[in-house]
Parts: C-alpha cells; structure tokens; sequence
C-alpha cells in the first residue's frame, strides 16, 4: 500500500505530554508537513514542551479549545488542515472520579465537536482519533492473550468511560459520513516532560525530595510501560502506513507491577525501598491488568526500541536536570491528587523568556513561524491585582449564580469553588489554589422541587446542609477567612409571642421553633453549631425574589401551577437590593447571625389580586387552611415574620417590601402604553384596603400588558414566592400541570411541529372555522342589506377570514419542516398538501365573496423568496477569502435579524394600535345603535300625534262642509222664495 503523504496537520494537545513528543519528531523528520497544534493550556500542558520545535518555520501554535466550534471551522479553513491526530483529552483516571463531568465536556464533547467541524469542512484526509488501552476494561491475570482490536469494550472508571464514548462517535461518523478514520489504543506511556500526577514522574520527583512513594492498594496491580519516543514512532508509522478504518494497540508484552516500578526506582536513586514505599487507601475501582496484542501494528513495520532499564534512566537523568519543569506540583504528589489540578484549569505560561514570546495575539496569522493565540477581553485586565477575591460556592444555584454577576459588575474578582461541601481535601485545595479574602456559600440542598425531597433523601440533606457547611466553616476558621453563610429564615412559625399580622417579627437572638420539616431541622441544627465560629455571617433569607422572571423559583412562575393556596403574611428577600447588601456586610467585616429580609410582610392574596388583576383576568384560585394543606404536601410549611430592624440600623437606606417591589420594577420602557390599558383593573383593586389600592396603582409593574408579551419579553416581574404554597407531587394529579421556563416564550410552530397529530388537530381545527365562516356568510342574507347589525356581521367574518389566512400560512411553514422533524412519507406529505391546498382555495373563495381584497399569502404579501447567492460569490476566492466573505454574511444577516425584531416589534405596537382602534369603533357603534334606537322611538312617537292630529282634521272638514251645504240650502230658498214671490 502506498504511504500517505499528508501536507497540513491539525494536532491537538500538541502542549501536553505524548503529542508534543509526535508534534516535535513530526517537525524534525518531515520539514515540509505545515504542522498546525492546538492546546488550550491545561494544567498538565506545557509550552516548554515543544520548545525543541520553537525556531522551526513548520510550526504554529494556536491556543484555543476543541469544544469551540467557529475556532475549530476558522483553523480547517484557513490552514488548508488535511489531517487530524487528535490527542486533547483528560486523561488522570484519580481527577475522573472527582469530577466525571469535566472528563465527560472534554473527551466527548470536545471531541464530537471537532469530528463535526470535520464533517463540515469536507477536505480531511485522514482523522487519527488517540483513545487507551483502559477501553478494554480489566483483563484476565491469568490471560495469554493480550485484548486486540476488535475486543468488547469494558470500561471500568469515568476515564475509560469517556474515551470509550468518544470512540463510538468516531466509529459513527466514519460510518455514517464516510470520515477516514482510525483509532488508536495505547498502554502507559512514561518519559521526559510527563506532568508528575502520573505515576513514573511522581515516584522520581517524591524520590529525589526524599519522600515515601505512595502506592495504591498493595502493589500488584499489572501494567506495560513504552517509552515515550517509541510511542511517537508508532504514531508516526500509523500516520503514513494505517488503513482507514481501523483500529491499532500501540503495546508491549513487558507488564510490570506497580510494586516493582518503586523499587526499580528507589534502587536507581540508592534508596532502601522497604521504608520508602507506603501503600495508601486504593481508588474507588483500580483496574488488575491491562494486557494488549499488538501484533497488528508490528506488521505495519513498528516495533518497541528502548528497553525498560534504559528509558527509565533517560527519564529519570531528564527530571534530575529539570526539577522546576512544572512550577509547584507539591499538590500532584499527593497520594490521591483528586480535584488537585483541577481539569479546565489553565496553565500560565512560566517559561524562558523565548517560549513566552511564541504567544501572541492572532495579528500575525500569516507567519508560518508564529505562535498564536486568541486574544483575552481579560488580558489587559491581567496586571491588576484586586484588593478583593472572592471564593463562591453555589454555582449552578440561583443566590450563587447572581453573585457571580454582581461580582462582574462590581469589577470583584472572584472564582466558583470545585470541591464538593463534605470534602475537607477539596476545600482546602480550593483555597490554596484560589488564594481568597473572602468566601461565600450559596451551596445547599432545598429540595427537587420542594423540600417534601428532603424526607425521603435525608443523608444527603445532612451531608451539605450540616455536614458541608460545617466544614466549610472549620476550614475558613483554619485559614483565618470571613465566611458569608447564606442560610434560611424557615426556622420559625408564628406563636404566641409572633401573633401573625402584629407586626412583631422574630429577631436573631430568638432560638428556632419550627422543625415541621427535615429541611428547616437541619438548618436550624447547623445555625446553633455555627455560633460556635466567629468567622461566620449567617444570613436568613426568606423566599426570595429577584426581577429574573424566568427562574422557576419565582412566584410568577410558581403561581401557574396552584389552584389553591394558603393566605398568610411573610417575610421576604428582594435579591437585586439584598445581595450587593451581603457583599457591603463582607467589606465591613460583618459577623453573626442577621435577618437577611427587607422589612414588612406581604400576603399570599395581594399577590394573587394583583396577577389577577393586572396580568391575567380570567386567573383563579382558592384559598385553604393550613389543615387542609396538610392533606397534600409531606413536611408542614415555615411562615413568620423577621424582624429586619438589625439589618435597618446598618444599612438605613434599606427599602421595606413594597418599597422595593416598587423600585426594582421592569425599565420604564414600554409603561406609557401601558398606562392607556389600566381599563377596569382600578374598580378590582379598589374594592381593597386603601393603602392597598393606592401600592397597587403606583406600582408600575403591575399595569395591564398582553400577558404573552410579558411572559416572553419582560422577565422582570417581581412577585413574592412563600413555601407556603409548594405542593408535594405526591398529589399530582390535583395540581394545575406545571409550565417549564421555556413555555413562557414557546411559539406557535415550535409546538404545532411536535407530531404528525397535532398538525392534523390544527387542520381540523381550520376547516371548523372554514365552516363557521362560510356558515355566516350563508347567514348574511338574511340580514338588512345596511345596518349596524349587518355591518358587525360583516366585520366578523372578515376577521375570522384573516385569522384562518394566518392559520394555514402556519400550517404551510410546518408542513414544509415537517419531514426534518418526524419520519413522513412522500405520498402522506402529498396527501396533506392537497387537503391544505384545497382548504386555502375555499378561503380565497369566501374573502372574494367578501371582496377582500387584502386577504392573501405570505409571499403575496412579502414577495417570492430570492435564491441566495452567496455559491456564486465565493468563485475565485481562496480560503481567506471565504472566511471574509463568511464574516460579511454572518454580519448582513445579524443586520437582517436586528431589522426583522424592530418590524416585529413594530407590528406588536401596530396590532395593539388596532386592537384598541377596533375596541373604539364597536363602542361608538353600540353607542350609535342606542341613538338611533332611540330615534327610532321618538320618531314613532310623532307619527302617532301626526295621526291623532290627521284624524281630528278630516272630521273639522266633514262639518263644515254640512255647514256651507246648509248655508247654500238656505240661500238657494230665499232666492227660489224672492223669485216665487215676483212672480
């Protein structure tokens, strides 16, 4: 087989151990290889490592992370990188049982991350994917045989575990996309510039000091070692002579006990090995033997050159020339260096001179023979040294979370703690490593998701909540350092000295007197203990609030989920005024126990009347006694009042409850309008206590606004959340169903594509509403031809014909997606786009009855999509070139995005304009129809009069026509009596 000849290699690592040793013969022996290696400086990374290689004009090095995808994509593109040997990974198996998830970001993530910006590329030639012999899991003692490479994979520790997923996704993608892959699985590997957590560097630097050699367990564990050179020469035969696809062990059939390496070792440095050795406590699980065949790379032409005698001299001759290679390791030489140096944990660089200057920031990308870096928005801030370092425990809480942000925005330096409560080792390696002036604990166990958890899983609310914070406090005390104690106020219940509603609260000196709960039982336990501690601020919040309306912890978001809740005023704590508080209380030194709560109370019904009243009108709920709670919940429920006058006199400035539920209310943003919307919301609150209504009218949170806007958009309302009305889930089933986070803002597509059902529901739901429109039309005939009547007819059936556009335009958009998001065929696919096709046809049918003109569909209305293209652009340009012109793209369409939001904010206003327009004009039209009812009856009215007054006309003329009749009788008789008598 042809040797492959690879022209740009990507190696990964390339600062650690073995792949700096391939990085540097690489460089050596093929000059014309550009070799490109990326190391983000762990703490078992060294730029020394590959300062044989410095002056080479073949080398770059960038600093960065395999699990940054735009890096990853940028360095492929721009280097022309035809090649992977992807080396980075965690790999102290000690450090995996400590933090597994550290192992599981690096070893899979990163390397799924990498394997994807591969795929993506379409120009890798070769991957090399570097894994160990620890996938196989534990081999027989009594075995011939070594595991070869088509062996099960039995991993034993979270080390192996990880390396042996990263495999599968390697294996996957070579399958599945056709990635030249192969996979290499390798024994011990020992030699110059190891970092001394492994175990040949940390017997000879523990040996040259003078100290015992730890050993785990007794000693006989089996391992094979290869020395470091000869391992760079397996890589690079594998590199130019391994077949894709397949998989090599880079081994040795010289196993050794760990027993033996000591004692090989203490003769080597004429020590008396039975008073040197000191055998420690075992790992949770230490793996007997590892034993592979490595017969398959042999043939490839490989094989193992320095002996174990003779590489354990060289080693050995390397560490006693180069003692101070790795700085203080004193903590690498602990028996069990667990969460010593801490995965994640970037390593400075300490060199010469002439190995610093290989970093510099990314402005010399062109020169071949240039180290680069990414630039750090933090490196200019580096040569400032704070008065002030916090150590915070609680990261992935809420109180712990928010500290970090405070501590940002304060300019506070400050570092997440990684040991865990209970680990007296950990803790104190944090502070050694984080050098702190104060620490802060917001670490705790309340509950998942309330504290009825904390009966059914007792050991582990002991093992923090008294436990860890005991021992958190022991160790600050020890270190001579403050330790702010976040603690909780739920100790208490009213009593008869703490009448609920009498304003008398429980102050700090007061002992606890509620342990309804195994929650606040061990909170009260460990705040007696930790008066024993002068070093300790204890600080008792109460059911905290803060204006993220997105926590789940939240009363905007609880409330959702109760249908019943008790009616008892507390205390409680506002975040954004109360934390920047604690880290003031840190400054000055504060001490003791402190009621952390703004003063005042607030009960459970002036928060529900408000969420009625203001957010949500159609919102119910019924209130219960604390007995009927009972009924539903495991542990009873803390209420009380603190009395905050201590905390008054410190910080004066301090707001009561409502005061600063008014204050840290949303922006002022978006309030003018809301102010037009107030509409009956003031009659509902009116009907309470004055002093009730006029906090509610003032607050400006609590105006009127669409409650999915508020919902999505402003995550800023402050409610106070009680446990009071925490459910257990034993009763689930009675319970309102539970909103998640991302519901609040979930959009209409999003849920209607979850299923083949729900698209066909949303159909059916449509052609109902063809029906009932085409059905109302059929109706119009039958009404006058002009009319207030018929013109509200008309106006509905015009609006339910656009709401029914918008229907089916949505359900063409999903209909389009739906093949990505679950399996269809292409006749079923067809089916529904005839059934959609004919449904929007009746629709165009009826607006034309209606002459609606504006009814139409989305490309009507925003024009035929344009074919991009960007393809075309990108002809006659190199690798630069693109990524430029990607840039210029990336930037035209952050802009397109940006525009999109203001028109849809836009639109938002628009249809609120409307909405209130068409409000208006119905209520103009009701008014005009009783004008004219009225009319109406006045005019009836006068048409009655008119023929009372015509009928009373015609009889006037009847008698005086009778009266000229006998005028004209009588006349025409005296003329007919003159004539008679003439003659």
């Amino acid at each position: 087989m042809e040797a492959y000849k690879p022209k740009s290699i990507l190696i990964t690592g390339a600062a650690g151990f073995i792949a700096s040793h391939v990085a540097n013969r690489l460089i050596r022996n093929y000059p014309e290889y550009k070799i490109v290696v990326l190391d983000k400086l762990d703490y078992c990374s060294n730029l020394k490592n590959l300062s044989p290689s410095r002056s080479s004009p073949n080398l770059k090095f960038v600093k960065g992370d395999i699990a940054s995808a735009d890096l990853l994509h940028y360095l492929l593109i721009t280097e022309s990188i035809d090649t992977i040997m992807h080396f980075a990974a965690q790999t102290h198996v000690d450090n995996s049982f400590g933090n597994s998830f550290e192992f599981t970001k690096n070893n899979i993530y990163g390397t799924h991350v990498l394997l994807e910006a591969c795929k993506v590329s379409g120009q890798i030639r070769r991957f090399i994917h570097v894994s160990t012999d620890e996938v196989y899991g534990e081999t027989d003692e009594n075995a011939v045989v070594g595991n070869h490479e088509a062996s099960q994979l039995l991993p034993t520790n979270p080390y192996s575990a990880t390396k042996a997923g990263a495999e599968m996704l390697v294996m996957a993608y070579g399958r599945s996309y056709g990635l030249p892959v192969i996979t290499t699985r390798g024994n011990n590997v020992y030699g110059p510039n190891q970092f001394p957590e492994k175990l040949i560097p940390k017997f000879i630097l523990l040996a040259m000091r003078g100290q015992p050699l730890p050993i785990h367990g007794d000693g006989s564990n089996v391992r094979s070692y290869l020395y470091c050179e000869d391992v760079a020469e397996a890589f690079e035969v594998i590199l130019h002579r391994g077949e894709i696809g397949h998989v090599y062990n880079i081994g040795t059939k010289k196993e050794r006990r760990v027993i033996d390496v000591a004692k090989d070792i203490c003769k080597l440095f004429s020590l008396d090995s039975k008073t040197t050795i000191k055998f420690v406590d075992n790992r949770p699980f230490n793996d007997q033997r590892y034993f592979l065949d490595d017969q398959k790379l042999k043939i490839l032409g490989w094989s193992e050159r320095t002996t174990w005698e003779e590489g354990l001299r060289k080693t050995i001759d390397w560490y006693t020339n180069n003692p101070d290679w790795w700085g203080d390791v004193s903590g690498a030489l602990l028996p069990h260096p667990r969460m010593l140096m801490m995965p994640g944990t970037e390593r400075h660089s300490d060199g010469p001179d002439e190995i610093k200057s290989m970093l510099s920031p990314p402005n010399n990308v062109n020169n071949p023979n240039q180290m680069v870096t990414p630039f750090s928005k933090t490196s200019s801030l580096s040569a400032k040294t704070p008065s002030l370092k916090f150590l915070i425990y609680g990261k992935t809480g809420w109180i712990g979370g928010l500290l970090g942000k405070i501590c940002e925005k304060q300019g506070i330096s400050y570092e997440y703690g990684k040991g865990r409560l209970e680990d007296r080792s950990q803790l104190q390696l944090d502070i050694h490593n984080v050098k702190p002036t104060h620490v802060f604990n917001a670490a705790g166990v309340t509950g998942r998701p309330n504290v009825d958890w904390c009966e059914s899983h007792k050991h582990e609310t002991i093992r923090t909540n008294v436990v860890g914070t005991l021992t958190l406090a022991d160790v600050c005390l020890e270190n001579g350092l403050l330790l702010m104690n976040y603690a909780t106020g739920c100790i208490f219940e009213y009593d008869a000295n703490h009448l609920e509603g009498s304003g008398i609260g429980f102050k700090e000196e007061d002992s606890p007197n509620f342990t309804g709960s195994f929650y606040s039982k061990t909170k009260a336990m460990v705040e007696e203990l930790l008066k024993e501690y002068d070093n300790v601020c204890t600080l008792r919040v109460r059911m905290p609030i803060s204006s993220d309306l997105n926590n789940p912890r939240n009363f905007i978001t609880k409330i959702s989920r109760y249908s019943k809740v008790v009616n008892i005023p507390n205390s409680m704590t506002i975040l954004d005024e109360l934390l920047p508080i604690s880290i003031e209380m840190a400054k000055r030194n504060c001490r003791g126990i402190w009621n952390f709560t703004n003063p005042g109370v607030v009960s459970h019904n002036e928060i529900l009347e408000m969420y009625k009243a203001y957010i949500d009108p159609s919102f119910s709920w019924v209130n219960f006694t604390l007995e009927e709670q009972a009924k539903v919940i495991v542990a009873p429920r803390s209420n009380n009042e603190l009395d905050a006058s201590k905390l008054k006199r410190e910080f004066p400035e301090l707001l009561s409850i409502k005061e600063s539920l008014i204050k840290y209310s949303p922006p002022e943003r978006g309030r003018e309008s809301n102010r037009r919307r107030r509409g009956k919301g003031k009659a509902i609150v009116g009907s309470r206590k004055n002093n009730q209504t006029h906090l509610h009218h003032q607050h400006p949170l609590l105006r009127p606004r669409p409650v999915e806007g508020l919902l999505s958009a402003h995550p800023h309302f402050f409610l106070a959340a009680s446990a009071s009305c925490e459910w257990s889930f034993k009763k689930v089933q009675d319970v309102v169903p539970v909103r998640s986070e991302a519901t609040m803002g979930a959009r209409y597509e999003a849920v209607m594509a979850t299923s083949l059902e729900s698209w066909m529901r949303e159909l059916n739901d449509a052609s109902r509403l063809a029906e009932d429109i085409n059905s109302m039309i059929s109706e119009k005939g039958s009404l006058p031809p002009s009319g207030p009547e018929t013109q509200r007819h008309m106006s509905a059936i015009r609006r339910k014909i656009t709401i029914l556009g918008t229907r089916l335009d949505s359900l063409e958009s999903i209909l389009l997606k739906l093949p990505s998001k679950q399996p269809i065929t292409e006749k079923e696919l067809h089916k529904r786009q005839d059934m959609l096709s004919n449904l929007r046809s009746k629709a165009k049918q009826m607006a034309s009855a209606l002459n609606m003109s504006n009814f139409a569909t989305r490309e009507e209305l925003l024009g035929q999509s344009k074919k991009s293209d960007e393809i075309n652009r990108t002809t006659g340009l190199d690798n630069h070139g693109i990524v430029v012109l990607q840039r210029q793209i990336m930037k035209e369409q952050d802009e397109g995005l940006e525009q999109l939001e203001e028109t849809v904010l836009s639109t938002k206003h628009i249809a609120l304009a409307v909405n209130e327009e068409l409000d208006l004009q119905t209520r103009l039209i009701d008014d005009l129809d009783e004008h004219v009812d009225v009319t109406d009856s006045r005019l009836q009215r006068v048409q009655k009069r008119l023929a009372i007054l015509n009928n009373r006309t015609k009889g006037g003329c009847s008698c005086m026509c009778l009266l000229l009749s006998v005028v004209v009788i009588v006349m025409l008789a005296a003329v007919a009596w003159l004539l008679f008598t003439h003659l």
